[in-house]
């Protein structure tokens, strides 16, 4: 991992873009960004009611529960190394265990396994089966299937709906080769759930 500019974000950043995080829906955060950095956004999106999404990519290690606290997260989304690494359990327990620490919904992706999701409303716990596609690349997926939530829940979907819409833009991401060429636009995303049962 090279950070980069990542790096050099502050909590007094988020700060000066409160405005804007007011303003918005949903807040997307990633941990390539500094853990009190993270927690600050995390802070004023939920001040101001704006919904939260986490991807703990890498593993945040000492950083959760102390620098990001669960209770600020509404959607965590981890892989199944992280769900392990943040919860101290297999993937298939880690749900639970982390909406019990404060998380609202943990979705445990599991690649060509679909995600497991655990949510403190609605149904307890399901499966997001996976698309069928041939791939070629999972670099990117985890950030197409975050972006794509984070874009559903934004538009106002229903959890399920904005799930298998992450699930089929991770999906069309693993057909390309590289992070960047791989993430799929929304129409092709549209297109392919149109084409899906």
């Amino acid at each position: 991992m090279a950070p980069l500019a990542n790096a050099t974000l502050t909590p007094e950043d988020i700060d000066a873009a409160a405005g804007l995080i007011a303003g918005a829906r949903v807040l997307l955060a990633q941990l390539e960004v500094p853990a009190a950095t993270v927690a600050r956004a995390l802070q004023v999106a939920r001040d101001a009611g704006v919904t939260t999404v986490l991807n703990p990519a890498p593993a945040p290690g000492p950083a959760w529960g102390q620098a990001i606290a669960p209770g600020l997260v509404d959607v965590l989304v981890p892989n199944e190394t992280e769900a392990t690494e943040l919860s101290g359990v297999g993937a298939e327990d880690a749900g639970a265990a982390l909406v019990a620490e404060g998380c609202g919904t943990v979705v445990v992706t599991i690649g060509e396994g679909g995600a497991l999701v655990t949510s403190r409303s609605g149904p307890s716990s399901w499966l997001v089966p996976a698309f069928a596609v041939s791939s070629v690349d999972g670099t990117g997926a985890g950030d197409a299937f975050c972006g794509a939530l984070a874009a559903g829940l934004a538009a106002g979907e229903p959890m399920t709906a904005a799930l298998r819409r992450a699930a089929a833009a991770g999906a069309l991401a693993t057909t390309a080769m590289g992070a960047v060429p791989s993430l799929p636009s929304a129409a092709a995303v549209g297109s392919f759930l149109a084409r899906s049962p």
